[in-house]
């Protein structure tokens, strides 16, 4: 039986998810900050939440790679 791709990338997102804890940390502080403001609907945290994607990436994308060639 083939292994997708996708079966292979959740386990090694969720492994390198935990290598990236000081971008996850800096999301959830942003969070906690905007979930505090009542009258700025426009706040966001969308660069933290990206740097974190960013920072997942980076380690998956060799491991996948490898395992594709």
């Amino acid at each position: 039986m083939e292994t997708s791709e996708c079966s292979i990338k959740g386990p090694i997102q969720k492994e390198c998810a935990s290598g990236c804890g000081k971008t996850w940390a800096a999301y959830e502080a942003c969070s906690e900050r905007i979930s505090k403001l009542v009258d700025d609907e426009k706040a966001n945290c969308l660069g933290q939440f990206l740097e974190h994607v960013q920072c997942i990436d980076k380690c998956v994308a060799p491991k996948l790679f490898a395992q594709l060639n």
